[in-house]
């Protein structure tokens, strides 16, 4: 197992330990309809309701990172006029509230609450698409998980390559909202939704690939993969199947790979034993730039915002309790693109034995924003940061674990 692989997977199986969210349905105890049935939408149930946070509690559910007017000044997007306000952003997200996982929406500013799918069965990873219009999501996906696409309203849904198993934590849109890529058991796939014509993107022997990442073009996917050193690599492939080839041979291994939004270029996470893990941006020529960003520990999460000038990461801090135990206290950053300024934003509790867990980072769509969920005594809930306050506050509470949550504008 390489450094980086190792270094994430106690990471992760530390945070599975302490992040079991109730009422998850254990494997083989799914009770699913088969990946035909349809998926509904449904208007806001008491139990969802009830799951909404109070002021109150919203009041005193924040996080203030160790910031400055002035560093949060330095930022661009702070001196310009927003774009949208929270109330014009949807979240869907995933949770266990009536027995089994469903999606459900709510917007940035958590009002608009309602569930979006209401099966017997799994539904989780959803992914806005782009424009907002159409939702992809995976369903059955503890017995016979399939693709699934729906309009927002929930109307006009249908299984998206139905003789394939969707074996992936998140499922990528192209640009264009018209195809999606996805792992299948041991190999990628794009999929063209209207058609349902399926192009395998890694074929020949196992390479393990994982986080497929569409150019901004939408005629290249990004992904982490297996290569012949033994590590973790960062490879490209065009979409018809072709020009597969590795960019990260001057590194030891990688970790999940962002696509800019607007240029060839491909932040992701990598090691050299000799200075540790640091983030670092690839060019398709093979030119790589290790980013000044402050020293880490295991995964980052690190993504750009959507006008491409900052980028967002968790920083996971493994540190020893009082009684010896080992304990998360995270951290979340944003930085300017190029690394020249990086600001803690949301910051881990002073007392030595608190913890505080940060997970899956999103940027909304007004580059403003940024989701999150936190996992405090077992419990996952979501947040939305304000980067130019400083200041994030929850959303809504008791979600699942596994499923980001995924943005959308709203029309």
């Amino acid at each position: 197992m390489s450094p980086v692989s190792r270094a994430i997977g106690v990471f992760l199986s530390a945070f599975m330990l302490s992040a079991c969210v109730p009422g998850t349905p254990p494997p083989g105890n799914d009770t699913s309809p088969p990946a035909s049935e349809p998926v509904s939408p449904t208007e806001t149930s008491p139990v969802a309701t009830a799951r909404l946070t109070d002021p109150a509690h919203a009041a005193t559910a924040t996080f203030e990172g160790a910031t400055t007017a002035d560093a949060l000044s330095s930022f661009r997007v702070c001196g310009e006029p927003g774009t949208m306000d929270l109330a014009m952003m949807e979240l869907a997200f995933v949770a266990n509230w009536d027995g089994d996982l469903d999606v459900y929406t709510i917007r940035g500013d958590a009002l608009g609450l309602r569930q979006f799918t209401d099966n017997p069965g799994a539904d989780v990873n959803p992914s806005w698409s782009g424009d907002g219009q159409q939702l992809a999501f995976v369903i059955d996906a503890l017995a016979d998980p399939r693709l699934y696409v729906s309009t927002a309203d929930g109307s006009g849904g249908r299984v998206v390559a139905p003789d394939l198993e969707v074996t992936t934590l998140h499922v990528e849109w192209s640009p264009k909202g018209d195809m999606v890529a996805f792992r299948n058991l041991e190999d990628l796939y794009a999929v063209d939704i209207t058609t349902g014509e399926q192009t395998l993107l890694t074929p020949g022997p196992d390479i393990n690939p994982s986080n497929p990442r569409f150019s901004p073009a939408g005629t290249m996917l990004a992904f982490k993969a297996d290569v012949p050193s033994g590590s973790d690599g960062l490879l490209v492939v065009n979409l018809d199947g072709t020009g597969l080839r590795e960019l990260s041979t001057t590194l030891e291994d990688v970790g999940r790979p962002v696509w800019h939004p607007a240029l060839d270029k491909i932040l992701f996470e990598g090691l050299v034993s000799s200075e540790g893990v640091g983030l670092y941006v690839a060019s398709l020529d093979g030119a790589i730039e290790k980013l000044p960003i402050v020293p880490r520990y295991g995964p980052a999460e690190a993504a750009w915002s959507p006008d491409g000038r900052m980028i967002g990461y968790i920083v996971p801090l493994p540190v020893l309790g009082s009684g010896g135990e080992i304990l998360s206290k995270n951290s979340l950053h944003v930085a300017t693109a190029e690394g020249s300024l990086d600001v803690e934003l949301v910051s881990p509790p002073d007392e030595p034995d608190a913890e505080l867990q940060l997970h899956e980072l999103v940027w909304a769509p007004d580059s403003r924003h940024i989701a999150y969920t936190t996992v405090i005594e077992g419990r996952t809930d979501l947040f939305v940061l304000d980067i130019c306050r400083g200041v994030s506050s929850v959303v809504v509470e008791d979600v699942d674990f596994y499923s980001a949550p995924s943005w959308r504008p709203l029309p």
